[in-house]
């Protein structure tokens, strides 16, 4: 079973970890539509390793990120998939 991590939206957003498949889109599909803009890779980023590192305190290891394993959803939070394959 795999499972993955979600960092909420805004600053004072939680790192949460469920089973399936996160919420919202793929960010490899919103390449597709073209660039995502600076600001939002940023914010991406930083929640990624907001996940990152609750995941090292969890003793999980993800080892191949790819833009298919990064979800945003409606309310701009981050999913991390891939973990426990």
């Amino acid at each position: 079973m795999s499972w993955y991590y979600t960092r909420e939206a805004g600053v004072d957003g939680q790192v949460l970890t469920d089973e399936g498949v996160p919420p919202g889109l793929a960010v490899s599909g919103l390449l597709e539509k073209g660039p995502i803009p600076m600001a939002v890779c940023l914010e991406i980023v930083a929640f990624l390793a907001d996940i990152l590192t609750i995941a090292e305190d969890d003793k999980a290891l993800h080892g191949d990120i790819k833009p298919g394993d990064v979800f945003i959803d409606g309310d701009g939070s981050v999913s991390l998939s891939g973990f426990g394959i």
